[in-house]
Order: structure tokens, then C-alpha cells, then sequence
């Protein structure tokens, strides 16, 4: 480390959008560095040139001010610049042979790394047996390792040794970008990848029973995202006739929707928490339909939330009492409630502090 300075490298991936692990790590270096300016981070793209990362980050809300950006071409190209190059810490957070390459060349070059566990079934052991091969490798060639979901310790702990695990404290938004504005008659999907399990077809499935009071109230259903199942849902809409009332509408900075919508849906198969759109749509007072699935309690409380299982019937009737609710309550009743639970729980200082106590652990 040269003078009192710590150099990270913020590894990235980009194609197409930026997830919410990407998101919460950008966001969390920006404001590290803004505070603290003896930590320099470079987020190291590979595959994605300049112009269009910043348009990703932009669209991705999560543009950063403080950050040293470089893009490269290749894999090749971007294991050859963090070998040259000075970095105290390298951090990373997916299963892959690029980020344990990386590692290799942090224990050639006596630095640290730092492993991210961000994915649901990365941390359940629920990837399969390749995946799974990578992350026990990667695991145990980490100096640290930052663990997303506090159900995910056993199975983490059982790949290595504990003592290096340590759990994120909730997550946070940008409670003044993400604020309540005037409330339409919108409900909300909001995904970077429309994929299996995020459940997007679960709330087409439920659109279509609850399709009559919908069009009697006026609530029309957007999703945003694009992914696998985008063919799969355009059609299901088409076949159910209820183009009318539900939406995609592609790729979409969600700070453009997020605000004006009465109800946010977080529909994934089996973890919602710490969901960065969920932590958005609670600073920007949306009443929350979350499947009642691992930690997804910690995402809310029964004030502005309903936590539902995993099926049609139960989704729409979900639906129809927010309906028969907001028909009955002449003031939206749940913005309050919401945004002060986000003021509470979404501070990103919590998650400044943790970060910075890891890097400096690592020095």
C-alpha cells in the first residue's frame, strides 16, 4: 500500500443492465470515497466500452461521481491491467473463472480479495455442480468474504473458514432520489433480468384473474426488465387478453416509475431480501406484495406489506384488497409508513461503515 493511501478494484461484468448487486457496490465505493479519501476504487469493466457503461450506470441510477472507471475489451486485457497495477484490494462478487484468475494473481502479487456473496443459490448451495465447484475454489482463496443473506451462513461456513465471513447489514437506497411523488394508479415489476426466478409470469397469472377489478378501479400493471422470459410473457398478455392493463415496457430507469406507483410487487421463488427496487419502492412509500419467502420478512412490516405464497390466486386476491383498501381510505395510508421505515432501515452510512472496516481489516 503506498503511503496512507488503499487502491481497490472493483470488478464488474456488464451486459445489458446492471443488477442490484452491482448497483449496491457502486453506490457504496461512491460514497466511501466521498468521505474518505485516502480509499481509491477503480471499477474495472471488461467487455463493455466506456461510453456505454456510463449510459448503464445512468439508467441504472447508480452513476458514480467518485470512481475511477476503466474499460477493457477483453478478459485478457483487463487480468493484464490488475497484474501491472498496484491494487491493495481486488474485490469481485460472482462464481467464475475470470474472478478466480484474479484471485491467483492477488496471491502472486500478495494483495487481497475480497468475495461478495450475491447470489441466492451461491450462498444456499442450491447452484449446480460446476457453479458450485467455483465458489468452494473461490471461497477459500478469499481473504474475506461478505455475505449478502444471513441464511446463508451454514452453507457458506461449511466451505470455509468462518471466521472470514462477515453478514451485510441490510441494504440502503438513495432515500432523496428515491422519494414518494403525486401517486398514479400504477403497479409495479421492476427486474434488470426478466428470469425464472424473479416470477415474473406469476403476476401475469394473477393479472388475469384479477383483471375485472383492475379495469373497474383503473390500476394498469407495469413490468420493466428485459430477459428469457420476455416471448413468454408477451404471450401469456396476448392470450389472456389483458394487454390493456399490464405493460413491459423493456430496459427503464425505475427512479422514473418507482415514485409515482401505489404498489410494488417482489415475486422471487425463494429470497427477496435485501432486494435493492424493494429497498426503492419503500423510500418512494409504495405499498409492497412480497412472496413470503427467507429473510423477505426484513424487507417491511405488515403497515404497508402484504406477504403472500407463491400463487396465482393468492397474488390477485392480494390485488384486490389493496383495491377494496384504497377504495375505502380517502388518503393513501401506507406512503408514511413505508418511507419511515426506509429512513430507518435504508441508510447507506451503515453500509459505508461495514465496507470500510472490511477494507481496512485487509490492509
Amino acid at each position: 500500500m503506498s503511503g496512507n493511501n488503499l487502491k481497490v478494484g472493483l470488478l464488474l461484468y456488464i451486459n445489458g443492465s446492471l443488477g442490484g448487486a452491482e448497483r449496491r457496490l457502486v453506490r457504496v465505493y461512491d460514497e466511501m470515497c466521498k468521505k474518505d479519501n485516502s480509499i481509491i476504487c477503480d471499477v474495472l469493466v471488461r467487455c463493455c466500452d466506456y461510453n456505454r457503461t456510463l449510459e448503464i450506470f445512468d439508467e441504472s441510477n447508480c452513476l458514480p461521481f467518485y470512481l475511477n472507471i476503466k474499460c477493457f475489451r477483453s478478459a485478457k486485457e483487463c487480468l493484464k491491467y490488475q497484474f501491472v497495477n498496484k491494487y491493495d484490494v481486488i474485490h469481485f462478487f460472482d462464481p467464475n473463472r475470470f474472478n478466480l484468475f484474479s484471485q491467483i494473481v492477488c496471491k502472486i502479487k500478495r494483495r487481497a480479495n475480497l468475495y461478495s456473496v450475491c447470489a441466492v443459490r451461491d450462498a444456499y448451495g442450491q447452484s449446480d455442480l460446476k457453479r458450485t465447484f467455483t465458489i468452494r475454489l473461490q471461497a477459500r482463496l478469499a481473504d474475506a468474504i461478505d455475505l449478502l443473506y444471513p441464511s446463508g451462513i451454514q452453507y457458506i461456513s461449511s466451505l470455509t473458514n468462518k471466521d472470514k465471513i462477515t453478514i451485510t447489514p441490510n441494504t440502503f437506497t438513495d432515500l432523496n432520489l428515491f422519494y414518494p411523488s403525486e401517486k398514479q394508479k400504477i403497479m409495479l415489476f421492476a427486474a434488470a433480468r426478466l428470469e425464472k426466478f424473479k416470477n415474473p409470469i406469476l403476476l401475469v397469472d394473477a393479472v388475469n384473474i384479477a383483471q375485472t377489478a383492475m379495469r373497474d378501479s383503473g390500476y394498469r400493471v407495469i413490468i420493466l426488465g428485459k430477459g428469457d422470459l420476455q416471448a413468454d410473457l408477451e404471450k401469456k398478455i396476448s392470450d389472456y387478453g389483458i394487454g390493456d392493463i399490464i405493460h413491459l415496457l423493456g430496459y427503464k430507469k425505475s427512479s422514473e416509475y418507482i415514485p409515482e406507483a401505489e404498489v410494488f410487487f417482489s415475486l422471487q421463488i425463494s429470497e427477496n431480501y435485501p432486494s435493492q427496487s424493494l429497498a426503492e419502492a419503500t423510500a418512494c412509500g409504495c405499498y409492497l406484495i412480497i412472496t413470503d419467502v427467507g429473510d423477505s420478512r426484513r424487507c417491511g412490516d405488515e403497515s404497508f406489506c402484504s406477504f403472500i405464497d407463491s400463487s396465482p390466486e393468492t397474488l390477485a386476491m392480494a390485488i384486490k384488497n389493496y383495491i377494496e383498501s384504497r377504495d375505502c381510505n380517502e388518503k393513501n395510508p401506507y406512503i408514511d409508513a413505508a418511507r419511515t421505515f426506509a429512513i430507518k432501515n435504508y441508510d447507506i452510512n451503515v453500509s459505508r461503515k461495514y465496507f470500510s472496516n472490511i477494507l481496512e481489516g485487509l490492509k
